[in-house]
Order: structure tokens, then sequence, then C-alpha cells
């Protein structure tokens, strides 16, 4: 039998320096803090990006846990991140401002352009969901050609396209969206 070996190293943002490592680009407001048990914290607000990891990573995991601080509110992670100006694919959440429901989106950007989505979804949010003040969200793109989009573990989408997914991964918000990523 033949038996293929990798390793993936993760993107953590358990500490300051690795946080500080591994960021790669940053626009929009973006603060880094401590919170009270001393992890690292990162605040986003409005059109916000931070892109942690390298152009040349090839097919990652990325995952970030997030609380949003705002009623109604669009964010999410990015994988294909190379350069401002370059394309990317995102895996988008927005939250309804009454509560009721998220739509999760997975989209390419091309800056210039017209963001081209790949699917989209509408789902009711549980009790418990809407009481919750944090989730989990992660992208897993470790088959080659297969990106997982996750959160709190359950998978939201699955898509693919045959080829690597190459480039940093990121964090984000959008225009009216504060959240705080750990």
């Amino acid at each position: 039998d033949d038996v293929t070996v990798k390793h993936f190293a993760d993107i953590k943002l358990e500490t300051a320096e690795g946080i500080q490592f591994n960021t790669l680009h940053s626009e929009g407001n973006v603060a880094h803090a401590l919170n009270d048990a001393k992890k690292p914290q990162i605040t986003m607000t409005d059109e916000a990006l931070l892109a942690l990891g390298r152009t040349q990573s090839v097919n990652r995991v990325f995952e970030a846990t997030v609380e949003p601080k705002s009623n109604g509110w669009t964010l999410g992670l990015a994988t294909e991140w190379t350069a401002h100006a370059a394309p990317s694919t995102r895996f988008s959440i927005a939250r309804k401002a009454d509560n009721s429901a998220e739509t999760y989106t997975l989209y390419t950007v091309t800056p210039g352009q017209e963001n081209k989505d790949i699917e989209t979804v509408e789902h009711v949010l549980t009790d418990a969901e809407k009481k919750a003040t944090s989730f989990k969200l992660m992208l897993d793109a470790t088959e080659k050609g297969k990106l997982r989009a996750l959160k709190d573990g359950k998978l939201v989408f699955i898509w693919q396209r045959g080829n690597d997914f190459v480039g940093a991964n990121a964090i984000w918000t959008a225009q009216g969206t504060t959240a705080v990523f750990s």
C-alpha cells in the first residue's frame, strides 16, 4: 500500500507573539490586546482585514473563535489571500439585526469586480444559537482541491475545484460590524 503523510502547521491566535509573527497584512480598524485571562484577542471594527500566514502557504486549516459585539453583523474567514489587489476565497456569516437567522456565503473576491458567489444558504437560528455570545469558524483546505467551511464544528460548505488553495488566511469584518477574534 502507498501511504502519504503530510504535516499541516496551524496558525494559532494563542499568543501575542504568534499573532505578530504570522501577520502578513492588516487594513482597517484592527486592534490587538490581552483579555482578562491574559490571552490575546483581536478587535476589528467596520471594514477590516487581518491576513495571517504566508502567501506561499498551501492547503491550510485556519480556525478562530469569534465574539460579535454589534447587532446585525457580517464577518468571516478568507483563504488564498496573497495581496490586497489579488483574488481570494471568503466564508461569510451575516447575522440579521433581529437575531433570527444567519446567511452563510462562500464566494470569491476579485478586487475591481463583483464578488462571485459559490454557494449561499440561510439558517434559522435555534434558541441556543441566539443566546451564544461566541462561536468557532474554520476553513479546512487540507485535502487537495477541497475546501470545507465549518461553524462550531458543523459543516456548512464543501467546495471541490481540483487545485490547491495557495495563500495566507484572514479574518475580516464588514461595515457596521465589531467583533473580537481569538
